[in-house]
């Protein structure tokens, strides 16, 4: 954890992961938690920095956790929407127009879950 702390990217991500998933957590913590998950995400996504993991992959975990909800995040089908549709905007922009599709086609999803 120091080493994310201290500005470590990929360690940020492994965090983030981390607090996602639930393996691998930090000794003092045993249930995921999708709050720290996400600052971590968005913080991996404000930076810029790369860390070997697509920015819209980051997006897209993001939109996981609040399509679903839970361990700290409240479920909100329009963040995760909007989060799939950057995704995808990002994807289109790289060049990678299936998985843009896939993302644009889980946003609809989403959309379709806001009351």
């Amino acid at each position: 954890m120091m080493a994310s702390d201290s500005g470590d990217a990929y360690c940020t991500y492994l965090l983030a992961r981390s607090y996602h998933t639930g393996h691998g957590l930090p000794e003092n913590q045993s249930e995921p938690s999708f709050s720290d998950a996400v600052r971590l995400y968005q913080k991996l996504v404000a930076d810029g920095t790369e860390v070997g993991i697509p920015l819209y992959q980051l997006l897209e975990y993001q939109a996981e956790i609040y399509l679903s909800g839970g361990n700290g995040i409240e479920k909100d089908a329009t963040s995760a929407a909007e989060l799939y549709e950057e995704a995808a905007e990002i994807a289109t922009g790289q060049m990678k127009g299936k998985i843009a599709a896939k993302y644009y086609e889980k946003a609809e999803y989403a959309w379709a879950e806001v009351e």
